[in-house]
């Protein structure tokens, strides 16, 4: 990568909580149309409308990019949310998860992994061997941030989830 990318990031709150956010990493050229997406996914929201949108951009130099393939898109067909939650339960275990901990974490999901049972607004961090919860805030999670897709990648996943019946944005 030898162009200065940027870093734009959307967060959006409706009655005070979280809402969505979304975020970019994009050449000058492309910020105009990157920045109207994602005020756009604020406002157009499956959830609704958000009455609060930020924007942040910030420059990222070439040297701090990092490129590396995506993984596998693979589907697993399932006839019910509980077979769903056990296929994922053997895969955390072929990957070496205890299985107690992959029963653990299932449940987890499963009763909201949040502050009273809510949903997060990030990712449980969790240690695979005992099932300890490893995140400093734990209605927060971890997250990852300042990454994207390069547009062929990014329309070839579109298109492979849209295969699947998966297209949401």
């Amino acid at each position: 990568m030898n162009k200065d990318l940027f870093s734009l990031r959307m967060y959006s709150r409706r009655d005070g909580s979280h809402h969505s956010g979304a975020e970019r990493l994009v050449t000058e050229t492309d910020l105009d149309q990157a920045a109207v997406e994602l005020v756009r996914r604020a406002l157009e929201h499956v959830r609704g409308r958000a009455d609060e949108v930020r924007l942040s951009l910030d420059l990222v130099p070439p040297a701090a990019v990092t490129c590396c393939p995506l993984l596998d898109v693979t589907t697993v067909r399932v006839a019910n949310v509980s077979q769903g939650r056990q296929a994922a339960a053997d895969f955390l275990q072929r990957c070496g998860v205890d299985a107690e901990v992959a029963r653990h974490a299932m449940q987890l999901l499963q009763a909201g992994a949040g502050e009273n049972g809510n949903n997060m607004r990030g990712a449980v961090l969790m240690d695979a061997a005992t099932g300890q919860r490893l995140e400093a805030d734990q209605a927060r999670g971890v997250r990852a941030s300042r990454m994207d897709l390069d547009v062929t990648t990014r329309s070839e996943l579109v298109r492979e989830l849209e295969l699947r019946g998966l297209g949401n944005p």
